[in-house]
């Protein structure tokens, strides 16, 4: 009697999976804007401001899940609708206390063009829903 010993499937599928790991990284690589990679060259202060963000984007869209878990998704969303409100008046208290970090410009022209902008998108929200 001769038993032949053929390869499973399922011997292969861990190699296959770190290929396509790889093959995904690769491609992300190649995507990164050369902006996005100067960050790399401005030092760890920076590198650790984007990390920070990072980390509260990711908290914050954890926080959403669980709210639209637990609550009203009608009032998850209209609170929603007002993070770009919630931006504006943090770069308007960032360039307060911290004028160089952001180059932008803060007069009372553009801050009302702004807060316009803000007040029609977070209406359009609300007319939709």
């Amino acid at each position: 009697m001769v038993i032949y010993l053929i390869p499973s499937v399922y011997l292969f599928r861990p190699l296959v999976i770190v290929q396509q790991i790889f093959a995904h990284l690769v491609r992300a690589f190649w995507a990164i804007r050369p902006e996005s990679l100067a960050i790399f060259h401005r030092g760890l202060s920076v590198m650790g401001a984007v990390l920070i963000e990072e980390i509260f984007d990711l908290s914050s869209r954890i926080c959403m899940i669980f709210a639209y878990a637990l609550g009203s998704v009608a009032l998850v969303s209209s609170v929603a609708a007002l993070r770009p409100l919630i931006v504006l008046s943090y770069l308007v208290v960032l360039s307060l206390f911290w004028p160089g970090l952001i180059h932008e410009e803060i007069g009372r022209h553009t801050l009302a063009l702004k807060l316009t902008a803000v007040i029609l998108a977070a209406l359009g929200i609300f007319l939709i829903q």
